[in-house]
């Protein structure tokens, strides 16, 4: 959606859901590429989970977090688009 050039057609607040969105998504994957942790958490020492791991959950959470937002906002009748110049 940010390539297609959507956030340039939305309001502010919408834009910059849309643009967090895509950081997290990103910080998300970054992360979740570390071949070196492991899939599930029972694998996990029991001293806690690694710094890359609890960094991954952040993201995939704020990723959810931002979508369903972003989804409410997408649901109104406007769908968050700005307002067309008189």
């Amino acid at each position: 959606m940010v390539a297609s050039g959507a956030p340039g057609r939305l309001r502010r607040g919408p834009a910059l859901l849309l643009w967090l969105e895509l950081g997290a998504a990103v910080t998300a994957v970054a992360t979740g590429l570390d071949p070196r942790v492991a899939a599930d958490s029972a694998a996990v020492e029991p001293a806690g989970l690694p710094a890359r791991e609890t960094a991954r959950r952040a993201a995939v959470s704020a990723l959810f977090g931002l979508h369903t937002a972003r989804f409410r906002i997408y649901l109104r009748p406007d769908q968050g688009r700005r307002l067309a110049a008189a």
